[in-house]
């Protein structure tokens, strides 16, 4: 079983916004949701 993806939403206000949006989308494509 895979592990849930944990985002730090705190980083879309840095210099890691890009990556933390392709993270979101990832987990939105790939789960179904994000918590």
């Amino acid at each position: 079983m895979e592990n849930f993806p944990v985002i730090n939403l705190a980083n879309l206000n840095g210099e890691e916004k890009k990556a933390t949006l392709e993270q979101i989308e990832d987990a939105c494509k790939n789960w179904g949701f994000f918590e």
